[in-house]
């Protein structure tokens, strides 16, 4: 069987959809189902490689649809097209219905309505992504899946009571050993991880970081990743006079050795997400996390078993999170073998690509 799976984003990108499908290629293979990549392009990357085994072809989708040019999303339509008749794919898996992909999709589905579709909802759909294009493709579905129970109930709310089964990601285990450094530091080791946007909420990380400071608390924060907002986080970090270190960008792997020597994952988002795949991770090693309230976070981390919840924005909640967590190490020790255990039987990557194949086989079928 072959899969096309459309994604707003790949590989060397690593956010969590990027990770998720990376991940997930290796056990569909092992059942027999190809997955082959179908992305945005991006400055400096080619049009078409192959990245672990993975076809990936990336097309001009969001320059195509801002271009102000009316014959050149027709042309990045007949690229694609192209690229579909060719390999003739037994399923179409639209992952995002509201990432600019979805008008070239669904558009090649008008004259292919004969080929299964699955769609994966990964966010919450904010008010300026309720499109008449995730309706449209909504009802071309044979199957739609969500990752949380929050993403779903988002995605029904805009396009109609649809069924929806939720799949929670799955994770593929770090490969690094899990370390008692950052159990046993006398410092706090508090880390966030992801790209540097307002969305994400590392500002209020660094807000919380000078309260903590204030309090005499022991503590340092570390931020993995890039984006438009590092000049931004840089400048509020000499303002509120505490240090950050920013890492940078880094591939999984450093990701992962620097996670497994934290104390504490903070993912303090301001915007509805619908899972934390980092938390996941992070959960395996052990370490727990402090999220905020939003979308399908509080999901991903259980309150007082696996993390700390905080009401989105509220720098005061977080800091208090994050002291309890200092000056207690065996709440800290608690949660984090909560969060491992948890892992081990919700985030299970093997029992994802399952159910994401069975539903690959049903709807060929049309079970």
């Amino acid at each position: 069987m072959k899969v096309v799976a459309f994604v707003p984003m790949y590989l060397p990108m690593m956010g969590g959809i990027e990770i998720l499908t990376s991940s997930l290629a290796e056990p569909l293979r092992n059942k027999d189902i190809e997955l082959v990549i179908a992305t945005d392009s991006l400055t400096k990357l080619p049009h078409f490689e192959t990245i672990n085994e993975v076809d990936v072809h990336r097309f001009d989708f969001i320059h195509a649809l801002n271009s102000g040019n009316a014959h050149y999303p027709l042309k990045v339509l007949s690229e694609l097209s192209a690229m579909l008749n060719q390999l003739a794919p037994d399923v179409i898996h639209v992952h995002s219905s509201a990432a600019p992909h979805t008008w070239f999709v669904d558009r090649w589905l008008a004259n292919h309505p004969e080929k299964p579709l699955l769609i994966t909802q990964h966010g919450c759909l904010e008010a300026q992504e309720q499109l008449s294009s995730v309706k449209n493709i909504a009802q071309r579905a044979q199957h739609i899946t969500a990752v949380s129970n929050a993403v779903a109930s988002s995605f029904c709310e805009f396009v109609g009571e649809l069924p929806v089964t939720v799949i929670p990601n799955g994770v593929k285990i770090p490969t690094v050993e899990p370390t008692d450094e950052g159990r046993t530091s006398p410092e706090l080791r508090i880390i966030g991880i992801g790209r540097l946007k307002h969305q994400k909420g590392f500002a209020l990380a660094i807000q919380a970081l000078a309260q903590l400071k204030s309090l005499g608390i022991d503590c340092s924060l570390t931020l993995v990743g890039g984006g438009a907002e590092l000049p931004a986080m840089q400048q509020l970090a000499t303002e509120l006079d505490v240090a950050v270190a920013f890492a940078g960008i880094l591939d999984q792997q450093d990701t992962h050795r620097l996670l497994s020597r934290s104390s504490i994952l903070v993912v303090p988002s301001r915007s509805r997400e619908g899972f934390s795949l980092v938390a996941a991770e992070a959960a395996f090693l052990g370490i727990p996390s402090v999220v905020s309230d939003v979308g399908g976070l509080p999901e991903t981390v259980i309150h007082n078993q696996t993390g700390l919840v905080f009401p989105a924005q509220e720098v005061s909640q977080l800091s208090q999170h994050l002291a309890a967590l200092a000056r207690d190490r065996d709440l800290l020790t608690r949660l984090g073998a909560g969060a491992q255990e948890r892992a081990r039987a919700a985030f299970n990557l093997q029992e994802c690509a399952d159910q994401y194949a069975s539903i690959y086989e049903r709807i060929t079928h049309h079970i």
